[in-house]
């Protein structure tokens, strides 16, 4: 891509800046409290920030788009309810939590917290808060790790693998180094690049299409709900044969076995796969399923289901390599 070394440029300039944040705010962290929370001298603004950026960051960008790609204008009901689970967290959780942790001598962590809270002498409560913690934001922070590997092997072809481990060292370092105050400043760059992203990607967009009222005229819709039903319906009636359901299944056990897939596919693929199987045949004017219509919606079913075992896979056509493993019964 032409635009390689800009895009390259730009991220190192970001991870620079990340990277003098943490150095300042470990110039800056005297005690414990200054590293677990900064030292409480957070303004509103970029505890806001930061708590929405480390929030909905990967996800928000990566995630919810692609969500938003494959099911239209149904996925809105998603955005209504972040808005509105945002403000009751921060109505009737976070400032009534932010001012009885102080209260409750000057609790730095959850674990603390409620030991306090309950004046639980035997430390179960903490126990159980910890384990609690690094179970769970032990998944969430990984999906962060994910998402940078995920971009990085996206816009460069680099290794998933290599791509998610220099990121990660970066985010390491800085959140090693300065603790809270580096990851809070951190968080409020990166959510305002991600707040003045999505403006501008929202507005390129719509000028693109000529404006909000040419936008609106083109989304017509392209049939009623009752059609799309009798639609349903019919694809149904498509027959399927005995032999062309072992080939299916035979295809799926192939995922299974083959030791090029972390983990193959499941019996819901399976599922997918015959109904668009079905719908293939029926919109090639068939009553009845062939091999070749499997074969092609084998890739759009199968190849986002398939975790490659290697990195060396990740650019092989999984479509054309299950038909050529696996011969028609």
């Amino acid at each position: 891509m032409t635009n390689t070394p800009v895009i390259i440029g730009t991220i190192v300039v970001y991870m620079g800046i990340c990277l003098v944040l943490g150095f300042v705010a470990y110039r800056r962290t005297t005690n414990l409290a200054d590293y677990i929370l900064g030292g409480r001298s957070l303004g509103s603004w970029v505890t806001a920030f930061s708590a929405q950026a480390s929030d909905m960051s990967g996800w928000l960008l990566m995630g919810l788009p692609g969500l938003a790609y494959v099911a239209g204008v149904n996925s809105i009901w998603l955005v209504l309810g972040l808005i509105v689970g945002t403000w009751l967290n921060w109505r009737y959780i976070a400032a009534p939590l932010r001012t009885r942790t102080e209260q409750l001598g000057n609790s730095l962590t959850m674990p603390d917290y409620f030991e306090r809270r309950f004046d639980d002498r035997s430390r179960v409560l903490r126990t159980l808060t910890a384990f609690f913690i690094l179970v769970f934001f032990t998944f969430y922070t990984s999906s962060g790790f994910v998402a940078t590997g995920r971009l990085f092997e996206s816009l460069f072809g680099m290794p998933y693998h290599e791509a998610m481990f220099w990121g990660s060292i970066v985010m390491l370092a800085y959140t090693f180094f300065g603790g809270f105050l580096a990851v809070s400043w951190s968080d409020v760059l990166q959510g305002t690049l991600m707040f003045f992203a999505l403006i501008l990607v929202a507005a390129m967009s719509v000028g693109l299409a000529g404006g909000f009222g040419d936008m609106l005229a083109t989304l017509e819709p392209v049939m009623t709900p009752a059609e799309l039903i009798e639609l349903q319906g019919e694809v149904k009636q498509v027959h399927v044969a005995p032999a062309l359901l072992d080939y299916v299944q035979a295809l799926v056990e192939h995922t299974r076995r083959a030791p090029d897939y972390v983990a193959g596919l499941s019996p819901r693929a399976s599922l997918a796969l015959l109904h668009a199987a079905r719908a293939w045949a029926y919109v090639e004017g068939r009553d009845k399923v062939i091999p070749e219509d499997v074969q092609a919606v084998l890739p759009g079913v199968a190849t986002h289901r398939l975790r490659p075992a290697h990195d060396s896979q990740r650019r092989v056509d999984v479509g054309a390599q299950l038909i050529a493993a696996v011969p028609i019964p």
